[in-house]
């Protein structure tokens, strides 16, 4: 008889419970086949589509787009690529920290599954740091051999194997060297003047900003006319608070839902978007608003009540 015990031993166990992985599996977008090796190897196809991960490296090849990597710019913010839909599955182990509960057993891609119901625990963004977003409530299916995510949401494995031998070819430049399409220009920081001039909208500032505040970067996209440019501004003493202010192509709101808990207010008749991202000890806001005719975005862990006058008080520098 399976208890809630031996499906949280095989979530724990799961990163060591495998060295390969080969897999197909549907998600939103379609299906998808994806290959793992430990600790660092991956390959992912959907169509002719093809994500391949060695170590800090990536490639990416799209007979529309061509290719893409990170060769020459491994572990800059700026040159990443999302990981497949199915990756998440492979590591459930940040369901540790969710509340589970056990409903019962089943077949699932054709191995032996755990059914549990998964859900955020009070005052928490489910998950921190991971892939792994839950809603208010999640159905999982774990794997009680590999301890795997089997089904989650709306992802699904639909064959999967462990431990095959996997020609090394797989985890290959999936497109000859200079097929690739030039790297975009890269982000720069300037002068908030450089700024005013550099960009084709108009820069704002806050003109109410907490005591201690001092704007720390300014920094533009590396095209031109630059399309975005990011405030950033640190409180001090100490640095003990900062926040983002991202204008123009940046601070549209992303398309597709928003997380549980989205708050859209009207505020001084200004249309806001916020979303509050807390755990047992940070507390971050992610705020969306169009001032001026400039769409805005900002990050803090400012306070709320703090940094909704902040981003209110925009101004054209």
């Amino acid at each position: 008889m399976v208890r809630l015990g031996d499906v949280l031993e095989a979530i724990h166990n799961s990163r060591r419970s495998f060295q390969t992985v080969r897999a197909i599996g549907r998600a939103e977008d379609g299906t998808w086949r994806v290959w793992r090796q430990q600790p660092d190897r991956s390959r992912a196809e959907h169509g002719d589509t093809v994500l391949v991960h060695l170590g800090s490296v990536w490639w990416r090849w799209d007979p529309a787009d061509g290719g893409s990597t990170n060769e020459k710019s491994v572990g800059s913010s700026f040159q990443w690529v999302m990981p497949s839909p199915l990756d998440h599955l492979f590591d459930p182990t940040p369901l540790l920290s969710a509340e589970l509960q056990f409903v019962g057993e089943a077949t699932v891609a054709g191995r032996r599954a755990a059914l549990v119901r998964a859900r955020r625990r009070t005052g928490r963004d489910g998950p921190f740091g991971s892939t792994w977003r839950l809603e208010d409530e999640t159905d999982v299916a774990i794997d009680l051999d590999a301890g795997v995510a089997l089904r989650a949401g709306g992802v699904d494995l639909d064959e999967v194997h462990f431990d095959e031998q996997l020609p090394a070819a797989l985890f290959d430049r999936p497109f000859p060297r200079g097929a690739e399409r030039p790297a975009p220009p890269r982000p720069r920081d300037v002068t908030l003047d450089e700024a005013r001039a550099l960009v084709p909208f108009r820069v704002l500032l806050p003109t109410v900003v907490p005591e201690g505040a001092r704007l720390g970067t300014c920094t533009v996209a590396g095209e031109d006319p630059p399309a975005w440019v990011s405030l950033h501004y640190v409180v001090d003493p100490g640095r003990r608070y900062s926040f983002s202010i991202e204008q123009g192509k940046h601070g549209l709101v992303p398309e597709g839902d928003l997380p549980p808990g989205t708050e859209r207010l009207v505020v001084e008749g200004l249309e806001v978007t916020l979303v509050e991202h807390a755990g047992e000890s940070f507390r971050t806001f992610q705020l969306w608003l169009r001032s001026h005719d400039v769409p805005v975005f900002i990050t803090s862990d400012l306070p709320r009540d703090i940094l909704l006058p902040v981003a209110l008080s925009l101004e054209p520098a």
